[in-house]
């Protein structure tokens, strides 16, 4: 799930999680609001990844009064924080929890991605994957012109660990158009400010934030 621009995502109870292995659940706030009035919950396979990215969104722990909970980020899986940070709205008269300890973004990450030929026959929007490097994480989609070519392709997570240096693949696979190609640009992922904080609510930090100035 990716939450950006002025999109709002509202949630009971957002569950995590795939049967299987080698799958991942991932929810990037990439801009928008993301609503919780319980907590978040898991599903399926222990052993897959789930985590939680923040790169300019906000997060809104909210009260529910017809079941007396109030959102909370009540998770043991990564929290991680990019450049443009995020927010945490507490309203006025609610106190929430939030249990991971968050963390900075390490190395660089792929801060765009150049679209090189836009190809073209293309019924649906085609995979994108970004390979290579020494990082992991970074994830893509395309969107599509009407005259079925790409018009662009946008970053939903920089990912993390990858060096300066690194040449990055990104494919673009489809079951009909073709000849679309593009390159991965990388930029160092700095340090972000600590999320900030909004509302008069009170926010309970019980992990150890790191990496942050």
């Amino acid at each position: 799930l990716t939450v950006d621009g002025n999109g709002l995502a509202t949630f009971n109870l957002p569950v995590l999680g795939r049967s299987g292995s080698g799958n991942a659940s991932i929810i990037n706030m990439n801009g928008g609001r993301l609503e919780v009035s319980r907590y978040f919950s898991t599903y399926g396979n222990a052993n897959n990844a789930r985590w939680l990215n923040f790169d300019g969104g906000v997060f809104a722990p909210v009260y529910d009064s017809r079941t007396g909970f109030t959102g909370s980020l009540g998770v043991s899986w990564p929290t991680v924080v990019y450049p443009d940070g995020g927010t945490i709205d507490v309203s006025p008269g609610t106190t929430a929890t939030i249990a991971p300890a968050f963390r900075s973004a390490e190395g660089w990450g792929v801060s765009a991605i150049m679209l090189n030929n836009a190809g073209s026959g293309y019924v649906t929007a085609p995979q994108v994957t970004i390979t290579g490097g020494s990082g992991s994480n970074a994830t893509a989609y395309a969107i599509l012109n009407k005259d079925r070519t790409i018009g662009k392709i946008v970053v939903t997570c920089r990912g993390e660990g990858y060096a300066q240096g690194d040449t990055l693949t990104v494919s673009i696979t489809s079951a009909t158009g073709s000849g679309a190609a593009a390159a991965a640009v990388l930029a160092e992922n700095t340090r972000p400010t600590l999320h900030n904080k909004s509302g008069a609510g009170t926010w309970t930090q019980k992990g150890v934030a790191t990496g942050f100035d």
